[in-house]
């Protein structure tokens, strides 16, 4: 935003100086605040690049690996992820108890994804004992990597600014929603082959919840083995209090709210009701709200149309936002004719479910039960590429290009000895699609789209232990790009980012994302992506992300270009 005096003569002078000085200007990262939608993103990338490729061939790996038919009913069909709400990463899941053990992995899964041919997905398998009975169970389990951008944006504080990190109580609030919209795209019917296919361990780890418990009285659960543990054990949705706020005045929405309070009375589930939530009197709306665990917020096209339910609201959300940053409230949004997208932002939400579902008390009830949620509404995609810009900086380019000088010298050996380029080229197509899954330098085909640039077979790899996946494997992909007489190799990827933009839009019905949005999130992408690594020392100058138009111009082309303008020494 700018400012000007417009009773000074030289205003439209002063604006023009600033609009220039704002362009050439190198932009700062936008501080993080509870408005970020920074869940969604990790939720939608760990969805369309794990989970789709993994899920749907996880009982035949499982089933045929030795440590199944060596321990026959004692290793259940299930991938078990853990949650925890400190989003502490773990590069193997024995750190967290002496009775979890490292087995091995399963067959390797392989899929094509962006420019990473056969991509190989390695599911790794712990056993677990019961130190009662001495008798061991076999599992496969993680907890999903994307979650540590939420912790390292809480903790990690050399290098950048504070506005950059979250609160502790934003911290669990992204980890809450990051579990629910996943569970949700998970067990969504129109991802029948994934569905009920991974069992959700949520914990506390700052109240010193039991994992080993948890986990194993899940796993037994799973193997419909009868639970012998006398140990009361704690899950975050334990303490279920819940409050149901409506506005008063709509005929509907008390009808509603008074529907959900008798369904959850008859589960058994306890209500904190003074009389007076269902008033416009604040005093009493936030004395029920302060005494529950969970709040559920009735909301229809018609109460959003009343001014009296906006002013409620408004002076609701200024209470609720202490008690939200202070992880004592999470919030439930029943909407009735409304469209998510028109919420503001800081209603933030944990999950929101539509009335127009013919099961949504039901479902209403899994999410405080920490159930699989089985929804049939699309799950959202709102300013989704925020959590992909972040997760893909500091959870991935913070791995791959940790050592990149060393990688490179390495890829330079392999091919000859060429001149190679100093920084990862980062292709945004603005179609986001990489014309074929398989390569960049070819078309739908299999033929080299342009002679000046082709892709060498010298990968380099480089495995790593993350997220209780103990060999994750990350690439470089040389390529040649010959400018004139001279031919340089360049490592050129086409980020997962983009392909899960790509793959959203596709799965429009599930997502709703169009593509006219689609383009917009690529963008963004692309310019939140960009300013985070020029902000973050351990990447910055290591990574250059190029947006094109891909309907008339050809990689090469585009990087052409962008060798063109940067200066400086390039090359190693």
């Amino acid at each position: 935003m700018i400012t000007v005096d417009t009773n000074d003569n030289e205003w439209q002078d002063l604006l023009l100086d600033n609009i220039k000085k704002n362009v050439r200007d190198s932009k700062p990262v936008e501080p993080i605040h509870i408005a970020a939608n920074l869940s969604v993103g990790q939720a939608w990338s760990h969805f369309t690049g794990y989970t789709r490729n993994v899920l749907p061939n996880l009982e035949v790996c499982i089933k045929s690996s030795k440590f199944y038919q060596d321990n026959p009913g004692r290793f259940p069909v299930k991938e078990f992820n853990i949650i925890p709400l400190s989003a502490v990463p773990a590069p193997s899941l024995n750190n967290f108890n002496e009775n979890i053990e490292y087995e091995g992995d399963l067959s390797t899964i392989k899929a094509d994804r962006g420019s990473f041919k056969g991509r190989p997905y390695r599911l790794s398998v712990y056993s677990i004992l019961d130190n009662e009975t001495n008798q061991k169970y076999f599992f496969v389990g993680q907890i999903p990597n994307t979650l540590s951008i939420f912790n390292k944006l809480e903790t990690r504080k050399t290098g950048m600014s504070d506005k950059l990190v979250v609160t502790k109580g934003e911290r669990r609030l992204q980890v809450k929603r990051f579990y629910h919209t996943y569970n949700q795209l998970v067990n969504h019917p129109r991802n029948e082959p994934c569905n009920d296919m991974i069992r959700f361990i949520c914990y506390d780890d700052e109240r010193k919840d039991d994992l080993y418990l948890n986990l194993l009285m899940a796993i037994k659960e799973e193997c419909h083995l009868p639970n012998d543990k006398k140990t009361k054990v704690h899950r975050p949705c334990d303490d279920q209090a819940v409050c149901v706020l409506h506005e008063p005045d709509s005929v509907r929405d008390s009808e509603t709210a008074m529907e959900i309070k008798e369904f959850l009375q008859n589960n058994n589930i306890p209500l904190v009701d003074s009389g007076r939530c269902g008033t416009s009197e604040i005093g009493g709306c936030c004395e029920d709200i302060k005494n529950s665990k969970w709040l559920v917020i009735v909301l229809s096209e018609e109460s959003l149309r009343m001014s009296k339910c906006r002013l409620l609201m408004f002076k609701i959300r200024l209470f609720l936002h202490d008690r939200v940053m202070k992880h004592e409230t999470s919030i439930i949004s029943i909407l009735d004719n409304v469209v998510e997208e028109n919420l503001p932002l800081d209603l933030f939400p944990v999950v929101c479910i539509k009335k127009s579902e013919h099961r949504y008390k039901e479902n209403l009830l899994e999410v405080l039960n920490c159930k699989n949620i089985h929804m049939e509404a699309s799950v959202s995609s709102r300013e989704v590429h925020q959590g992909l810009a972040w997760a893909y900086v500091l959870n991935y380019l913070e791995v791959t290009l940790k050592d990149l000088t060393e990688r490179l010298e390495e890829m330079k050996k392999r091919t000859g000895g060429r001149q190679i380029y100093k920084k990862l080229f980062i292709i945004v197509p603005s179609s986001c699609t990489s014309k074929t899954l398989g390569a960049l330098d070819k078309d739908i085909n299999g033929r080299l789209i342009d002679p000046t640039f082709y892709q060498l077979t010298e990968i380099q790899y480089k495995t790593v232990a993350v997220g209780g996946i103990k060999n994750r494997d990350y690439q470089l992909i040389p390529y040649v790009l010959k400018t004139g007489d001279r031919e340089v190799v360049v490592a050129v990827e086409y980020p997962n980012a983009v392909l899960c933009l790509q793959e959203m839009s596709e799965l429009h019905p599930l997502s709703g994302l169009s593509n006219t949005e689609l383009h917009h999130e690529a963008w963004k992408f692309k310019e939140l992506a960009q300013n985070i690594i020029d902000n973050t020392p351990s990447v910055s100058n290591k990574a250059k992300l190029i947006y094109y138009d891909d309907s008339r111009l050809s990689v090469a082309t585009a990087m052409k270009q962008v060798l063109q303008d940067e200066q400086g020494h390039m090359f190693l």
